[in-house]
């Protein structure tokens, strides 16, 4: 990343999505992707995409080289395409770049940041639409997932161990059509 950061935030942009597709579609372990963050990753600065690599990526150099940039102000995208803070970002799909410690996000979806209450006021009718189908498909997730600790299909002895406890179940089809779990702790 030292020379081409164009080239680094396409590969963590491809990567994201790579990740949150395996994780909604073969998997099913998240409602939706979260294409705000791969927005963000596009267009993100050094310390963002130091930090993402070094999260997937083992490599001393990279722990080096977050040590360097840390303590850069991490930024964040105002939704809002008309934002005031917009002067350097005129014609832009989503509004100005603002302190990530400053923003508000949507509590419904969870999917758009904002620089300020009146940005989220005036957006609100574009992102309606969005913020309801995406609270929708989270809702229809969450009622999908709680199944009942007695109807579990999972039969095996470490499973019902585990279910005594109050910890999260993943069940998943694998190739094959058998059954396995999955317990993350």
């Amino acid at each position: 990343m030292s020379g081409n950061i164009i080239a680094a935030q396409c590969n963590a942009v491809f990567a994201y999505y790579f990740e949150q597709f395996i994780e909604t579609s073969l998997y099913k372990t998240r409602a939706v992707i979260d294409y705000l963050t791969m927005y963000e990753l596009r267009q993100a600065d050094q310390r963002t995409l130091v930090r993402f690599f070094k999260k997937r990526i083992p490599c001393y150099c990279l722990k080096k080289k977050y040590k360097e940039v840390k303590y850069v102000t991490k930024m964040s995208i105002c939704m809002n395409s008309d934002c005031s803070h917009n002067a350097a970002t005129v014609g832009a799909r989503f509004g100005a770049r603002v302190e990530r410690s400053k923003t508000l996000r949507c509590t419904r979806c969870e999917q758009a940041f904002y620089c300020s209450r009146a940005c989220q006021k005036a957006h609100w009718f574009a992102h309606r639409e969005d913020c309801d189908d995406i609270a929708e498909k989270k809702a229809a997730f969450a009622a999908k997932r709680a199944v009942p600790q007695s109807e579990s299909k999972c039969d095996c002895e470490e499973c019902q161990k585990k279910c005594l406890r109050t910890e999260r179940r993943y069940h998943l089809q694998s190739l094959f059509n058998s059954e396995f779990c999955i317990i993350i702790e």
